[in-house]
């Protein structure tokens, strides 16, 4: 059912972590190539004839913000886990190796995505996997004496706690 943490489940988590990158990235795009009623162009500031200039509604700008943080907070889960890997101790660590496919597969879904249509589903999925990734990490460290491993939790527990929502 679990494993120890591998290079595998870390790797599956970098690949994730290059597609939200592409994510972000084709979310911008997708908002600058469409004209919705949604978008709202302003003018230029350098007057007539200038190319218009994409301000985004707030739901734009709430979803590409929760992105960036969830950027943020796998690459602080990666982080753990390397550290975690160069111990001797982490044969008691426990990833189940499905969560970090699962968030290969999201990532995939919402770099492949054209439209915002299931935006908040695939935010609202990605946030899940990441929680889940953290509470197993966190749940396998409980239990443990060293020092790194009681720093490791520390961390996990305040990535937790700070934990950017919906």
């Amino acid at each position: 059912m679990f494993r120890s943490i591998n290079t595998a489940s870390i790797e599956h988590q970098l690949e994730a972590l290059v597609l939200i990158g592409k994510a972000k990235d084709g979310h911008t795009q997708n908002l600058s190539d469409r004209s919705s009623g949604n978008t709202i162009y302003t003018e230029a500031d350098g007057g007539p004839g200038q190319t218009p200039r994409l301000t985004l509604t707030l739901a734009q700008k709430g979803r590409e913000g929760l992105l960036s943080r969830l950027a943020e907070v796998a690459s602080e889960i990666i982080r753990e886990q390397q550290s975690l890997l160069e111990l001797p101790q982490t044969q008691n660590i426990l990833v189940h190796p499905k969560q970090s496919i699962e968030l290969r597969n999201i990532c995939s879904r919402m770099a492949l995505q054209v439209k915002t249509i299931h935006a908040d589903r695939n935010l609202k999925d990605l946030q899940d996997c990441l929680k889940s990734i953290a509470e197993t990490l966190l749940s396998s460290l409980s239990n443990s004496s060293t020092e790194q491993h009681k720093l490791a939790a520390r961390n996990l527990g305040k990535m937790l706690s700070s934990f950017p929502e919906l």
